[in-house]
């Protein structure tokens, strides 16, 4: 006569490797999504650099005294990506000091007053490593008020 125990004893025994042909089975899978994850992370840290480089750059562009000076807030948002580890190169950056907001829609005038201010853009192509092997176009832009 068979005992519960004694079916469950040859139950485990008959399953000893399925465990570990589920894991080998789970592996790539796994590790293609941890590839992936770390990607998107990095991605998503390069557009914050850049993010952070174009609202630098605006910031300056806006400071009486810049009005004209391109190159200096160019030089400065490439220099602020830099130190945080990405090259942009000469043409990534635009600088726009006489861009005209409209807040209120419609056409500028005595009700509805538009505001100058400058406008930094940035573009980079971010380069995914590993398998992937792809490649993403990042940009960021910032618009400050002018305050000549």
């Amino acid at each position: 006569m068979r005992t519960g125990r004694t079916i469950a004893v040859r139950a485990r025994r008959r399953s000893r490797g399925s465990e570990l042909v589920e894991f080998a089975l789970m592996l790539p899978g796994l590790a293609m999504l941890l590839l992936v994850v770390s990607q998107v992370a990095g991605a998503v840290a390069t557009y914050q650099i850049l993010c952070n480089a174009a609202r630098e750059g605006a910031r300056l562009a806006v400071v009486p005294g810049e009005y004209g000076r391109t190159a200096d807030v160019q030089n400065t948002v490439a220099g602020y990506a830099a130190v945080n580890g990405i090259a942009l190169a000469a043409g990534a950056v635009t600088v726009n000091q006489n861009e005209i907001v409209n807040p209120g829609g419609g056409a500028c005038g005595v009700g509805n007053v538009c505001i100058q201010a400058s406008r930094v853009a940035v573009a980079y192509t971010y380069v995914m490593g590993g398998l992937l092997g792809a490649s993403m176009q990042l940009g960021a832009a910032a618009e400050m008020r002018n305050l000549y």
